[in-house]
């Protein structure tokens, strides 16, 4: 079934970082805007709503500790899973999709090489 199916058939659920807020950052405000896009359209066209999972959460749940920094991440979940990542928001990407599959008892799909 593709994607459509499975959201009518509500065998869909979709994981998103929630917001990490920083009082440096310029780009609240965008993250914040596309986030609400992302959210209403994934509603409006899925009838589906989001499960926002905070990063410390997946971390701790996915790789065991939950204060990694970014570089260390990348390189914990390289080791774990024996892959590569071609950059930093496809690590974070695969990591929350492995919570979603703990938190739904699911095993982890196998990888290629190189995402």
């Amino acid at each position: 079934p593709d994607i459509c199916e499975k959201a009518e058939n509500g065998e869909l659920q979709i994981y998103l970082e929630d917001y990490a807020f920083s009082r440096q950052s310029k780009s609240v405000h965008k993250l914040a805007e596309f986030g609400g896009v992302l959210k209403y359209q994934l509603y409006i066209q899925l009838e589906i709503v989001p499960i926002p999972v905070v990063s410390g959460t997946w971390k701790k749940q996915v790789l065991g500790k939950g204060n990694l920094a970014k570089a260390d991440v990348k390189a914990k979940v390289m080791q774990k899973f024996d892959c590569f990542f071609q950059n930093q928001n496809v690590c974070d990407a695969f990591c929350i999709c492995r919570y979603g599959e703990i938190q739904n008892g699911l095993k982890a799909h196998s990888l290629p090489e190189e995402i």
